[in-house]
């Protein structure tokens, strides 16, 4: 035993270490303190200590003599471990490119040299990446872990991690373990959480399920669960464009309802097989929203299948202005036949609130009446920027080649 180590373990009154005579005393109190788990005080004092201790050369080289430090290509893990975060995706790539780089012998050799540093975020991040070999001897080294563990190896599909730590540790998981395999396609693990963990899961792993379109996992939870959860799942699974999800629990649910909103969702999203599928094979219908969203976003196809089945069109003046705002000039021949008046004035009226010249083009060469109009009520109200604007677009010279294979005229100038 070292002559300060003898000091320390035979004195019975306050410890004095002589650190500098301008340094404050440290004292029993002290270590007991910073034996203690950390407080704001006891931080303080560790921090006091630790400037005393760097400023000491006897100090440092007794602390030296048992703990001869990291070698560097330790430095960035075991900085990522001291730095954890209640989200640790930094760890979570310093940890992967770690691991991916150093054999079990080198993480057995860290473990040795930093103990301290086995805590529970390093083995429940470690069954995130599923590495088996690490996970062992971890937990062959005593390291704790949480039930986020089997979450995150539930939610990458770590099969093998998942069966090791429910054969070898106590702290289970959660609902979120099935739900996150149901979301991410692993039936596998789905199956094994329902067979042989008690937490089961919440009616997000049937919609997430359906969302994402994994119908064997649909099939799955529909029969084995009862969560519920069926016209969230129902609506999600249209929205996303899953036929397939959305058959199957047409067939096997029938009396299960379903909003009008979940068909204006695939509409928007151009997904067609889904229009006509529901259009087909249920009652629901939808909302005029459909045929607005789905000309917005220059779904003709869609558009036409609305319009060719007297779908709801009570909106036709939203629908032209969303065109007119987007620039959507293929969906205008389109919704011409059911536009009035008031909806080519409010048509204008967007394109030049967003300078869109090509769609005042496409209105001039197809509805000349409804610019002229407009550029006399402009007249009118003194509007003079708009009334140039529009006279410009009038008074551009016809060529066979105005338009270019999108409809689009070359540009002349900007439109106020």
């Amino acid at each position: 035993m070292s002559h300060f180590a003898q000091s320390i373990s035979g004195c019975s009154g306050p410890i004095r270490v002589d650190v500098g005579h301008h340094a404050p005393p440290i004292t029993n109190e002290t270590l007991v303190l910073m034996a203690r788990p950390p407080t704001q005080r006891s931080t303080a004092v560790a921090s006091r200590l630790a400037l005393h201790l760097l400023g000491n050369h006897a100090l440092v080289g007794l602390v030296f003599s048992f703990q001869p430090g990291i070698p560097g290509s330790y430095v960035a893990f075991v900085r990522s471990l001291l730095d954890r975060r209640p989200v640790p995706p930094l760890f979570m790539d310093v940890a992967g490119a770690w691991l991916a780089t150093h054999s079990i012998d080198e993480f057995r050799r860290f473990a040795h040299l930093c103990p301290h540093l086995l805590l529970a975020p390093l083995m429940d991040q470690v069954a995130s990446m599923g590495h088996l070999p690490v996970l062992r001897l971890l937990h062959d080294l005593g390291a704790p872990c949480t039930s986020a563990a089997m979450n995150l190896a539930a939610k990458h599909g770590h099969m093998d991690t998942i069966v090791f730590l429910h054969t070898h540790r106590v702290e289970g998981c959660t609902t979120s373990a099935m739900n996150w395999a149901a979301e991410f396609g692993y039936l596998d693990v789905v199956v094994f959480l329902h067979t042989h963990r008690r937490e089961g899961c919440t009616k997000a792993a049937l919609t997430r399920a359906a969302k994402a379109g994994h119908l064997d996992i649909v099939q799955f939870l529909d029969v084995h669960r009862s969560e519920g959860g069926y016209r969230d799942m129902l609506h999600g699974a249209i929205a996303a464009g899953h036929v397939s999800v959305v058959a199957y629990l047409t067939s096997h649910r029938p009396t299960e309802p379903c909003s009008p909103l979940a068909l204006d969702d695939a509409a928007r999203h151009g997904h067609l097989d889904m229009v006509e599928f529901l259009h087909t094979h249920r009652q629901e219908g939808c909302t005029a929203q459909a045929l607005v969203d789905a000309a917005a976003n220059g779904h003709a196809h869609v558009v036409r299948f609305l319009l060719d089945n007297n779908m709801p069109t009570n909106q036709p003046t939203l629908a032209l202005v969303a065109v007119a705002a987007c620039a959507q000039l293929t969906m205008l021949p389109l919704l011409q036949p059911i536009v009035d008046a008031k909806g080519w004035r409010k048509a204008i009226e967007a394109a030049l609130k967003h300078r869109h010249e090509n769609v005042l083009w496409w209105i001039q060469d197809h509805e000349p009446d409804a610019i002229e109009k407009y550029r006399k009520r402009a007249h009118g109200k003194g509007e003079r920027s708009v009334v140039i604007a529009l006279k410009g677009i009038q008074d551009m010279k016809r060529t066979p080649h105005a338009f270019d294979d999108s409809g689009c005229r070359p540009p002349c100038g900007d439109v106020i």
